[in-house]
């Protein structure tokens, strides 16, 4: 999530710094205490240096509530401080970075469609790196797809070479693929018993099975397919 701060806002931001530490540093009197700061100091800078977004629809209904509890905050600032620690502990695993070119490839758009989406936050956690400071788009990025679900690039990669594999099994004139990407859609309509925006599209997205969440994600790949993003 990303949220965008006022002026009010941002001056009483930089007063959170000193507030935090002081009460976490007057709770540090014990030696394992020490200890402990030390690593979550690590991880912490470890966490930084990685694009890991966090995304929880429970923390945007949350946000938008005209009253907070206090419960309702601290159940949320826990599970931030528990999802930058799960993905600053993490040190083994390297991340796959692609560039914008690739990334028009995989979801059928131009650079330039690529581009805005990153500009306007369509696609979170990627950063410009290098001494031309191009993009470097992580598979931890999200996307954020016309529904308003939020899709790890890993799975839209995934969702390409499985319908490239498909493809490429054998040649096809665009009439025939077109003709093989509405089939798939034909499927689903099917499947669910209607068209995606009145079926899996219109449900609650923490209500889907894992079936379902996939089944979503390929059928709006194949909508993409079909009908194209360009700008």
């Amino acid at each position: 999530m990303y949220y965008m701060l006022d002026l009010v806002e941002q001056r009483m931001a930089s007063t959170l710094p000193a507030v935090a530490t002081k009460s976490v540093i007057e709770g540090l009197k014990e030696k394992d205490s020490m200890v402990q700061m030390r690593l979550f100091v690590k991880v912490l800078s470890n966490f930084l240096q990685q694009p890991t977004p966090y995304v929880s629809t429970d923390l945007d209904a949350i946000m938008e509530k005209s009253e907070i509890t206090a419960d309702e905050l601290q159940e949320q600032v826990m599970a931030l401080f528990n999802h930058m620690v799960s993905a600053g502990s993490n040190t083994t695993k390297s991340v796959t970075r692609y560039t914008t070119g690739q990334l028009a490839a995989f979801f059928g758009v131009t650079v330039v469609t690529i581009n805005n989406w990153l500009k306007v936050g369509k696609i979170i956690g990627a950063h410009k790196t290098g001494a031309n400071k191009q993009y470097r788009i992580p598979e931890t990025a999200i996307y954020k797809s016309m529904s308003g679900e939020s899709i790890p690039i890993s799975e839209i990669v995934k969702l390409y070479e499985e319908e490239k594999r498909r493809t490429s099994l054998r040649s096809m004139t665009p009439t025939q693929e077109q003709k093989e990407l509405l089939d798939a859609v034909v499927f689903f309509e099917n499947k669910y018993g209607g068209v995606y925006e009145k079926t899996l599209g219109h449900r609650d997205r923490k209500a889907l099975t894992s079936l379902e969440k996939r089944d979503a994600n390929e059928w709006e790949y194949l909508l993409r397919c079909i009908n194209g993003e360009h700008e």
